[in-house]
């Protein structure tokens, strides 16, 4: 049972960093002017798999995460070694709660670009949600250490770590964060002391 609070604690904080992370600063109308726009281009150019994965992050970004994994897949039928459009369709994945195959999406743009902080920090990210804490962190550390100042990765890694029965190792990601986020800071010691006062 314990486990299975883990893992469900250890989802919703990070879907609620991946929402919050979402919605900061993006205007609906702008984002469906650019979609617009960006159609347009591609009508004329239909090889833009720059462009058409930017119409898949729009669609994102407005929360219609089947439509965004459509024009990503689309922009690697055009160019298959374009590490950004997986990474992309991780994220919708990761929205739409198919871990497995946000996981996937996750070591394809890592096969492609295995310097992506990003990729490695999305894989660590679905690792924990689906409770293979172990693989997360491994993943994580990889992505701390391309990006030493990445807080999304040091929250998920103090998780992790919290979750592993780690409690000093999540701490010390929280003091890690103070420096490059105090917010997720504040947001990790919180959870860490909510686990550690019902034990």
């Amino acid at each position: 049972m314990k486990v299975i609070i883990k893992v469900i604690v250890f989802f919703c904080c990070i879907l609620l960093l991946e929402i919050v992370q979402l919605t900061w600063g993006q205007d609906k109308e702008f984002i469906e002017i650019q979609i617009k726009r960006w159609s347009e281009e591609v009508r004329k150019n239909p090889k833009d798999f720059e462009t058409v994965a930017a119409i898949g992050s729009a669609y994102g970004k407005l929360g219609q995460h089947e439509k965004a994994i459509q024009y990503f897949k689309k922009a690697v039928e055009i160019n298959p070694s374009y590490a950004d459009a997986y990474l992309g369709m991780a994220a919708a994945y990761g929205f739409l709660g198919q871990l497995d195959a946000k996981i996937a999406a996750c070591e394809k743009a890592i096969a492609l670009k295995p310097d992506n902080a990003e990729a490695y920090g999305n894989l660590g990210s679905a690792l924990g949600r689906t409770g293979r804490y172990k693989e997360s962190v491994q993943a994580l550390n990889e992505a701390i250490r391309l990006k030493p100042d990445f807080g999304d990765a040091h929250f998920g890694l103090g998780l992790a770590y919290l979750f592993l029965g780690s409690r000093d190792l999540a701490i010390k990601q929280a003091k890690m964060l103070e420096q490059i986020n105090p917010v997720l800071a504040k947001q990790l010691r919180d959870v860490i002391d909510s686990i550690s006062n019902r034990k």
